[in-house]
C-alpha cells in the first residue's frame, strides 16, 4: 500500500475496540498509536479514541466514518475526505438479520471481535478503499476527484453507495445525503485506475529519457565543460 507523509514503524500500530451501541448494531472504535499522539501532543486526550465504522445489521449497512490519522496534521482525527464525514454501503445480505417465526426474536450475525474487524476490511470491503485502520480508511487516494466533485454541492456531509442503483444518482431529501450506485462508483474507479496507470508509465517514460540523456552527455564530456562555454 502507498503511504504518504510521516512514516512510522512496526510499533506504530493503533488499536480498535468493537462496542454493541444498541441490538443488531455495532460500533468499531481506533485509538491511534502513542507515537503519533505524543507527536500530535494529545498523549492524554480522551477524544483520542474516535468512530471509525458502524455495522448495522437491520438496515444492512456499513458506514465508514473516514479519520485523518496523520499527526503533524492540524485535522489530525478530524474527517479525513472533509466536509463528507461519512461514507454509507448499503448492500443486501451484507449483515445478516434472522427474526425467528416461533416467536418473533431477532438474530444478528456481524462483526464483534477485532479479528472480525479485520477480517472485514481484508475480505470484505469494496474495491476502492483503503482498508488499514492506521491511514483512517476512506477512498483511495486516485479516488480523491469524487470528494472534491461533492464539496461543491453545498450541505452535502455523506456518501452512500447502493446495490439497489445503476447509473442513476441522487440525493436525500435534506440535502445531506448523496447516493450513488455500487456501479457507477466501479465504473469511476476503473477509469481512475486507467488514468493513474497512464500517467505513472507516462512518468516512468520520463524518467528513463533522463537517465539516458543524463548517460549519453556524460559519455560524451558534457558535464565535465566549464559553464562558460555554454555562455
Amino acid at each position: 500500500m502507498a503511504t504518504f507523509g510521516p512514516q512510522f514503524g512496526e510499533e506504530d500500530q493503533g488499536t480498535l475496540s468493537v462496542e454493541a451501541l444498541e441490538p443488531g448494531v455495532v460500533g468499531v472504535y481506533f485509538t491511534p498509536s502513542s507515537i503519533r499522539l505524543r507527536a500530535a501532543r494529545r498523549i492524554d486526550d480522551p477524544n483520542a479514541r474516535v468512530l471509525l465504522l458502524r455495522f448495522d445489521a437491520k438496515q444492512e449497512t456499513t458506514t465508514l466514518f473516514p479519520i485523518n490519522t496523520m499527526p503533524t496534521s492540524a485535522r489530525f482525527l478530524a474527517p479525513k475526505h472533509a466536509p463528507i464525514i461519512s461514507i454509507e454501503l448499503v448492500e443486501k445480505n451484507s449483515l445478516i438479520h434472522i427474526v425467528d417465526d416461533l416467536d418473533d426474536s431477532e438474530h444478528y450475525i456481524l462483526p464483534r471481535t477485532v479479528e472480525d474487524v479485520q477480517l472485514y476490511l481484508n475480505e470484505c470491503m469494496p474495491a476502492g478503499f483503503t482498508k488499514d485502520p492506521n491511514f483512517g480508511l476512506g477512498l483511495d487516494r486516485t479516488l480523491s476527484f469524487i470528494v472534491q466533485a461533492l464539496a461543491q454541492i453545498d450541505g452535502v456531509e455523506h456518501l452512500r453507495l447502493t446495490d439497489q442503483k445503476t447509473l442513476e444518482v441522487s440525493r436525500s431529501d435534506d440535502g445531506k445525503t448523496y447516493e450513488m450506485g455500487f456501479r457507477l462508483f466501479n465504473e469511476l474507479r476503473r477509469g481512475a485506475d486507467r488514468f493513474d496507470h497512464k500517467a505513472r508509465a507516462s512518468s516512468r517514460r520520463k524518467k528513463t529519457q533522463l537517465a539516458l540523456l543524463w548517460q549519453i552527455f556524460r559519455r560524451a564530456g558534457i558535464f565535465g565543460i566549464p559553464a562558460a562555454r555554454f555562455a
